[in-house]
Formats: C-alpha cells, structure tokens, sequence
C-alpha cells in the first residue's frame, strides 16, 4: 500500500504542475518576427502594431530592450 500511495501523490503532483504549465503557457504569448537589416547593416525587427497601441507607443516612442541570458526582453 505504501507504494502505491506514493504513486498516486506523485501522479497527483504531476496532474498539478501540468495545469500550472498549461496556464503559464497562455499568460505568455510568441510570435516570430523576421530579423531585417538595412543598408548600413543594422539588425531590426518590426513590433506588432496591436501590442504598440496597446501600450500606448508610436512612432519615436522610447522602449528599454533588456538583454538576459539567450533573450531580449522590450519594455514600453
């Protein structure tokens, strides 16, 4: 019996993490975006316009890029 109370609280434990899983997975949300240069050589991409208006940015808005670890995190 002890093993399998064990077994049932392990697969209890992964049902758990798998719903905190799915639930992180649609608070963050991905698009890709082809990496453009221009004639100079410089790297950009484009922002979508829905998340630039949703946060109030236009055209010459500042945002902050902040670089961690293997990623680029752009704040309005």
């Amino acid at each position: 019996m002890t093993i399998e109370r064990e077994v049932t609280s392990k697969v209890s434990k992964i049902k758990e993490l798998k719903q905190q899983l799915e639930i992180l997975e649609k608070q963050v949300q991905a698009s890709e975006r082809k990496l453009q240069s221009n004639a100079t050589g410089t790297y950009f991409i484009s922002l979508p316009k829905d998340w630039c208006e949703s946060h109030g940015l236009k055209k010459g808005s500042v945002v902050t890029i902040s670089e961690q670890k293997d990623s680029l995190i752009i704040i309005p």
